[in-house]
């Protein structure tokens, strides 16, 4: 009999894919904990930096260069469909799978599909990014099942700044983030759709539509789930953000967002009451 594993499927955009600082000192892999990785067809040891750097023909990508300007940006944003950790630094995926695993006693399988500056829309089936970020993890289900019999997936979503940019209002963000939700279950068996609510990003109130739509959408669909609020708290931290690109969390900052999460995805999953606002 093969051993039970759950999988987590991490999405987003830049905080999500992780734009910190430096790479945490603490960088040990985490105990029974592994990443699907597309370009090898293989589970690695979990630790940082996380993620990978697809280009749109599903060909391997490139780093978000250092002191970029903008067309080096634009370049990067043409050409991607997903990105990894932004210089090999700090992502919240390990800190949150070590803490669900501690937590659950289970085993668990990352994996990350992430790219800065994405709205919903781009993560539903008329986008690229819906493609490649489908593409990676049908095969992870596949590599996965050659070794394991998995019993749970789930999402944790951290998203929502280029939306509030952008002006979506709340209506239309929950009716994108339900039919994304919807599409995932019926592709995938996804359980639940974790929210890590996002921080504040705007200065003129649109954040507002983003931070309502969040909250509301696990009260009126039980296959969402508030992970943490903890980026409301963070946001206005300096020693949490990331000082050379506004409005991302530093190495710090995205330990304690995965933390948070990570332990509050595991207690929900076992009928307990979460602990972290």
């Amino acid at each position: 009999m093969k051993p039970i594993v759950d999988v987590i499927w991490f999405m987003g955009q830049s905080n999500m894919q992780g734009q910190t600082e430096r790479l945490t000192e603490d960088n040990a892999p985490i105990e029974n904990a592994f990443e699907y990785r597309y370009f090898t067809d293989n589970l690695i040891p979990l630790k940082n930096p996380v993620g990978e750097f697809i280009l749109k023909d599903l060909s391997k990508g490139w780093d978000v260069p250092k002191n970029v300007v903008a067309d080096q940006i634009r370049e990067w944003q043409i050409a991607h469909a997903l990105g990894g950790s932004v210089s090999g630094n700090t992502n919240l995926v390990p800190k949150f799978c070590k803490h669900y695993t501690e937590i659950t006693g289970k085993k668990v399988v990352a994996v990350h599909t992430a790219k800065g500056a994405t709205v919903v829309k781009e993560w539903l089936p008329d986008d690229v990014v819906f493609k490649v970020a489908w593409k990676k993890m049908q095969k992870a289900v596949e590599c996965v099942k050659r070794t394991y019999t998995i019993d749970k997936i789930y999402i944790a979503w951290l998203q929502g700044e280029s939306d509030a940019i952008a002006g979506t209002c709340k209506e239309t963000y929950m009716q994108q983030m339900i039919e994304l939700k919807n599409n995932a279950k019926a592709d995938f068996g996804v359980e639940k759709f974790g929210i890590i609510k996002v921080g504040r990003f705007t200065t003129t109130g649109r954040d507002q539509a983003i931070f309502d739509a969040q909250e509301t959408l696990p009260l009126i669909d039980s296959d969402f789930l508030m992970l943490s609020r903890i980026t409301e708290d963070l946001i206005d931290d300096p020693a949490y953000m990331n000082p050379y690109a506004r409005g991302h969390y530093n190495s710090d900052g995205q330990e304690k967002i995965g933390t948070h999460a990570g332990t509050n995805l595991a207690l929900m999953t076992l009928g307990k009451e979460p602990i972290y606002k």
